[in-house]
């Protein structure tokens, strides 16, 4: 195993969460190896020194402060877009009113310069899902 393994074993032992063939390698381990045995020790005390640590309670009216300032950007987010897709619409509407020359059926389908003739071909090249 790798120093790292050996960490993550450490820290799982000091969590409690060892199963018992890991303790055993554990164990194993460090009645072995006097760099391990260190190891486990700055762990002990580094969680003895978080725990002394005051723990940090937020503001009141902290989160509410955070919904709101949530909520308010939500809103802005959803103008932005509702006006960014009308003029997406716009633009469409545009070109395809100036390419084709007005909004006629044809203009949107693509078939101002088709000859009924082309619809046999249109039929027997066309994508059909049940073939």
């Amino acid at each position: 195993m790798n120093k790292r393994e050996w960490f993550g074993l450490l820290c799982k032992q000091e969590e409690g969460l060892l199963n018992e063939e890991e303790a055993r390698l554990l164990n194993r381990a460090l009645a072995a190896s006097a760099g391990l045995q260190e190891e486990q020790e700055r762990i002990r005390k580094l969680r003895a020194l978080l725990r002394q640590q005051p723990v940090a309670l937020p503001a009141d009216g902290f989160a509410e402060q955070v919904e709101a300032r949530i909520f308010s950007r939500g809103q802005q987010w959803l103008w932005q877009a509702a006006a960014a897709a009308a003029i997406v619409f716009v633009m469409a509407g545009l070109s395809i009113y100036y390419s084709s020359g007005s909004l006629a059926a044809e203009a949107w389908l693509g078939t101002s310069g088709l000859q009924p003739e082309d619809a046999v071909t249109l039929l027997e090249t066309s994508w059909n899902p049940f073939k």
